[in-house]
């Protein structure tokens, strides 16, 4: 099962060839039939964060890792500050288009935080990597000039980052600056 990305939503593909349009910031298997969708089928371009559940709506969602032992996909959700974690099935393929925790926003119903980095403040997650054996999350922030390091292995369902603050930054000298 291979996941693409498009402006509001997240398909799982029955195929290994993946192509990428960064022009678009979509990530698509060219010919083959979506077996599954996570996020607004319909073209949302711009999901308002005015206190509507947002733990099934993207903005521009871009960077995804897969922790593989936990079965869980994260996926970088750029224009909404956050990263969205679903649950996988045994067969890999999301369990739920909705969300199952947020990281980067208090709750699923705000995206937007202040233009001040903490260690739980996430401003442009431009790339992720999963440490399976460790239980972490590496997001690269663009916009703050830094990785965060979470700790993802006890999280838990419908937990917000409000329990779960960066362990780690890199490319920083504290969580609380941001200079280029």
């Amino acid at each position: 099962v291979q996941i693409e990305a498009a402006d509001t939503c997240i398909r799982a593909r029955n195929t290994t060839g993946m192509v990428g349009d960064a022009s678009t910031a979509q990530v698509f298997a060219e010919g083959v039939p979506a077996i599954d969708v996570i996020g607004l089928p319909e073209k949302l371009f711009d999901v308002a964060c005015d206190g509507t559940p947002l733990d099934r709506g993207f903005n521009y969602p871009g960077a995804m890792a897969v922790d593989r032992s936990r079965r869980r996909l994260f996926v970088g959700d750029t224009s909404h500050r956050r990263v969205l974690v679903f649950q996988l099935d045994d067969a890999g393929a999301p369990a739920s288009p909705n969300a199952i925790a947020v990281i980067g926003q208090p709750d699923f119903m705000r995206c937007d935080i202040g233009l001040l980095a903490t260690d739980t403040a996430i401003w442009n997650p431009y790339g992720l990597a999963v440490d399976e054996p460790n239980g972490r999350l590496f997001v690269s922030d663009s916009s703050f000039h830094r990785v965060l390091v979470f700790n993802v292995a006890s999280l838990d369902a419908g937990m917000s980052d409000a329990g779960l603050r960066a362990s780690y930054v890199l490319g920083q000298p504290t969580m609380d600056t941001s200079d280029a």
